[in-house]
């Protein structure tokens, strides 16, 4: 299939309040999509649906026809742009910005650039924002790299760092003590230790978490 640079827009969705389907496998990502949507200043935006895989995505999109699709490029049932193809021949008008943490390298196919309005890459979104966290609350606590920001795992011991890349996995301190022949308890423990450490609580922990389980992958 030909591909092509995306290529610059302008405003694509007229009116005042953009009607949205986010297509993304994580609950949490997905999550934290809909809150930044939601607080996004000077616009109004109703979520109509969260898809987790390429045919939920559809069926949403068929069912809610939406102004704007937020798409993840990889869904455990097929590559996301199965979705934007999808969009271009029912919802021709509809506009798809790509949210994703495989968007190195991307360039849009030929036949999706009038439909494909942007592309962001969630890890680095996802990464400033902890890696700023960890300045905030622990500015001490670990030098910063050679690019001047701090490294949130430094701040952490081995085995935090291994809990904390299971919380990424959205596993439970049972299933985490499980995997690790440790009890309970003591990941209790250690996720109250990684939460001081870091200054986060509840789900920006467990965002901070899916992200360094992200940078662990991206770095094998």
């Amino acid at each position: 299939m030909a591909k092509s640079p995306l290529p610059p827009r302008t405003a694509a969705v007229p009116g005042d309040r953009v009607r949205c389907v986010i297509v993304e496998d994580h609950l949490l990502v997905a999550d934290l999509l809909a809150m930044t949507l939601a607080a996004a200043p000077d616009m109004a935006v109703e979520i109509l649906a969260i898809a987790p895989s390429v045919a939920a995505g559809i069926e949403a999109c068929d069912r809610c026809r939406p102004d704007v699709v937020l798409l993840d490029l990889g869904l455990p049932d097929g590559p996301g742009l199965t979705v934007a193809e999808h969009v271009a021949a029912t919802l021709p008008k509809a506009r798809v910005i790509v949210v994703s943490g495989q968007t190195a390298g991307f360039t849009c196919p030929e036949n999706l650039a009038a439909i494909i309005h942007g592309v962001v890459d969630k890890g680095a979104r996802f990464q400033a924002l902890q890696m700023t966290l960890a300045d905030l609350t622990q500015p001490e606590a670990a030098p910063a790299g050679k690019d001047g920001r701090r490294r949130l795992p430094n701040l952490l011991s081995r085995r935090e760092r291994e809990v904390l890349a299971l919380i990424g996995q959205q596993l439970s301190s049972r299933a985490i003590a499980e995997r690790l022949g440790i009890s309970p308890h003591t990941i209790n423990a250690h996720r109250k230790n990684i939460a001081r450490k870091l200054g986060l609580r509840g789900t920006n922990l467990a965002l901070a978490a899916y992200e360094y389980r992200e940078q662990l992958a991206r770095s094998r």
